[in-house]
């Protein structure tokens, strides 16, 4: 059965296994792989040099680059992965006179998994939430979309005549070409922001 190695040698062949890691993939498989290359960098780093009698300097400047490749890798993995839902073409139309304005805008989901949208915020205004226009025996009726769910790699579009973000209360007005902030609030406590442009008041 072999020895495992200590010192010098021990951490050189550390770096050689992160770097193995690292070449795996990207995504979900580069996550996986860093998480596996963390615990055995670490694990084997801390191992060996308790074992080692003594830290020379040329296994200090080894274990100095260990660290740098561990933190570059962690870094590149985390940018890696692709944002959990994708905002497009956000905008509002200028209501002149009015406290309300209704968003429009474009929501893909990138990822494998459902991604639901459970509540709306704005600084310039006091309520924020989904709504859906309906038309009913020749009418056109709004009600609220409690939440939304944007399926797995799918597209859903807020639209006029459809589904839209309305405010309610807003306390400024924007000038055309100016943005108005939001931010989506996902089922799992994330918030993902928005600056929807207004637009004049015949856009569609």
């Amino acid at each position: 059965m072999n020895r495992p190695q200590t010192g010098a040698a021990g951490l050189r062949q550390s770096y050689q296994d992160a770097r193995s890691t690292d070449a795996e993939g990207n995504g979900e498989q580069c996550h996986q792989g860093t998480e596996l290359g963390f615990v055995t960098i670490w694990h084997t780093s801390h191992a060996n040099l308790q074992k080692s009698t003594d830290l020379n300097p040329r296994t200090a400047i080894l274990y100095a680059r260990l660290s740098a490749a561990l933190a570059v890798l962690v870094a590149y993995c985390v940018m890696a992965q692709p944002p959990a839902l994708i905002v497009q073409d956000a905008w509002v139309r200028e209501v002149p006179g009015s406290d309300v304005a209704a968003v429009y805008l474009i929501l893909r989901n990138p990822t494998t998994q459902p991604i639901s949208i459970v509540g709306v915020e704005s600084s310039v205004a006091s309520h924020a939430m989904i709504h859906e226009t309906q038309t009913q025996s020749g009418q056109s009726r709004m009600r609220p979309h409690e939440q939304l769910v944007v399926p797995a790699g799918q597209t859903v579009k807020l639209e006029p005549g459809g589904l839209h973000v309305m405010l309610h209360g807003v306390t400024q007005s924007t000038p055309v070409g100016q943005s108005v902030p939001l931010a989506l609030l996902l089922a799992d406590g994330q918030k993902v922001q928005v600056a929807a442009v207004v637009r004049p008041l015949n856009a569609q």
